[in-house]
């Protein structure tokens, strides 16, 4: 069996991001994802790819709920991202 991968940048258990990760909570049977990909652009592209393949596979009307799930994760965790870099200090600012 395959340890799980990261389904943005595809770090593993045992090779983890550079400045280190843990995994995050996701949607019911949805790829895993990692702490340091979270809320970034490479999880927000592959959520609404993943939505698009639902609609585009079994229909609009029949994959509402579903497609809504992991919309409704995924500006979750860009809420999560966003606050989080505004809370952080850019050093290049001088610290302002």
């Amino acid at each position: 069996m395959r340890a799980p991968s990261c389904r943005v940048c595809a770090c593993t258990e045992l090779n983890a991001c550079d400045e280190g990760c843990s995994w995050v909570k996701v949607e019911i049977e949805s790829p895993p994802l990692c702490s340091a990909c979270s809320g970034k652009p490479g999880d927000m592209a592959e959520s609404l790819k993943r939505s698009l393949s639902l609609q585009r596979k079994y229909g609009a009307d029949n994959v509402g709920q579903e497609v809504s799930a992991i919309l409704r994760a995924a500006l979750k965790r860009l809420r999560v991202r966003m606050a989080c870099d505004a809370r952080s200090i850019d050093p290049s600012w001088g610290g302002r």
